[in-house]
């Protein structure tokens, strides 16, 4: 088990260090193709991409934690019917994000309206066959769930690389189109590759002709899995937004290349957390309350690990920074420190978080998400008031982490403890 973990580990490692390699590339390619005030507008325009994971309604999650905690062998029909149920709902909402986005674009008129609709329609359209992710998470696929979270990338830089060398009127419209055409392309292929590696035949898994099957208690797991999702995306997705509405593209443009740095950390420590997500579902499904405990404590070892490595991180950010973006950028090494706050209170609070998703235990943090979602604006807004830089955002995300990092380690040591009991297992 230890082995592939590992292994899994390594593959999806590898993956991300290749996205890595691709990331660093990309913002001078940016910066060089479309100018400082035109990146910052597309970094804001794309920064909101990542409200399309909220059209996911949270299924995912519970699609994710159906296939891990069950044996394929056992139950294969309960399992099919979940996901050809959950399908054709995400289906339908899919088919009313993409209506209302273009007639809300078209409406109102934007300047960016072709790259918006470009943008952002593809997008949407893909969130049924997005569900590849959580099939292949469950299975422990995390090597293939990593190379389809990063093909599109790649394809999307190479293409601006041959723009930034070729092309010299930069388009916000151009990049719209290669992003969204080709990210439901690659979503598409990656939904069939999920049904294969399961087992499951596409026509007899998707045809309504076997009748949809809905467990209204599966969706209300979902439902749970939503507000956390939508927490995710408040506390530490609206950076671009927020600093751009207060202080201007230039430092929307300063705010997202410092947050990159500390985000492709991240995501390694988001390999992890996504590996272990998968092993604490399986071992609570076996009731081994010793085995979770020594989980539990193996994840605070590795969490302190990625914790001294954001520090060194943000002490290296000021070099970091002007080297990545041939001093085309600027910042005091000062300036990373709320970014690095905001990554290590992420850092822990996920420890305990992570077992509360696999135990399905999800009430607390949805509580704890709706006071981070109507607090995090305010909190950011008094602090630009007060302060007028771009780190101002981390600095009021990580405040309110703090409190769930506390709340959901406790959580997670009492949840552990019942499994001790006899009273956790499903």
């Amino acid at each position: 088990m230890r082995l592939l973990k590992l292994r899994n580990f390594a593959g999806a490692s590898a993956l991300r260090l290749v996205s890595i390699a691709f990331s660093l590339v990309s913002v001078p390619l940016l910066l060089q193709y479309l100018g400082a005030e035109l990146y910052g507008t597309w970094v804001t325009l794309s920064s909101i991409l990542m409200y399309a994971a909220l059209l996911d309604l949270g299924i995912g999650s519970s699609l994710r934690n159906s296939i891990a905690g069950r044996s394929l062998s056992k139950n294969p029909r309960a399992l099919q019917v979940e996901l050809r149920s959950a399908f054709w709902v995400l289906a339908g909402v899919s088919a009313i994000a993409v209506g209302a986005l273009s007639i809300t674009v078209v409406a109102r008129g934007s300047p960016n309206a072709s790259a918006i609709l470009f943008l952002y329609a593809p997008v949407a359209a893909s969130v049924p066959f997005l569900l590849s992710s959580s099939i292949l998470a469950g299975l422990g696929a995390f090597v293939s769930q990593s190379f389809f979270q990063s093909a599109n990338v790649w394809f999307f830089i190479c293409v601006v690389a041959v723009l930034a060398i070729v092309d010299g009127n930069a388009s916000l419209l151009k990049l719209s189109a290669i992003w969204g055409i080709s990210f439901f392309a690659f979503a598409l292929f990656g939904f069939f590759y999920s049904l294969k590696k399961i087992g499951f035949d596409v026509k007899s898994t998707l045809s309504l002709r076997s009748g949809l099957e809905f467990n209204f208690s599966r969706f209300a797991v979902g439902g749970k899995f939503l507000l956390l999702q939508i927490s995710v995306v408040f506390l530490y997705g609206l950076g671009n937004i927020l600093t751009y509405n207060a202080l201007g593209a230039r430092e929307a443009a300063r705010f997202d290349i410092c947050n990159r740095i500390f985000q492709l950390g991240m995501s390694f420590y988001g390999i992890w957390i996504a590996i272990m997500w998968t092993e604490i579902s399986k071992v609570r499904s076996t009731g081994d309350s010793r085995e979770l405990r020594r989980v539990f404590i193996r994840m605070h070892q590795v969490a302190l690990l990625f914790s001294l490595g954001v520090v060194c991180v943000a002490m290296l950010a000021s070099n970091i920074v002007s080297v990545w973006t041939r001093n085309a950028v600027g910042l005091h090494w000062t300036d990373a420190l709320p970014f690095a706050f905001q990554a290590i209170a992420q850092i822990f609070s996920y420890v305990g978080a992570v077992f509360l998703n696999a135990f399905e235990d999800i009430l607390i943090q949805a509580v704890m998400s709706i006071f981070s979602i109507v607090l995090v604006i305010p909190i950011a807004n008094l602090l630009f008031s007060k302060f007028s830089s771009f780190w101002v955002v981390p600095l009021a995300s990580g405040l309110l982490t703090l409190i769930p990092m506390l709340v959901c380690n406790f959580r997670a040591v009492v949840r552990i403890s019942s499994v001790g009991r006899g009273e956790a297992i499903a």
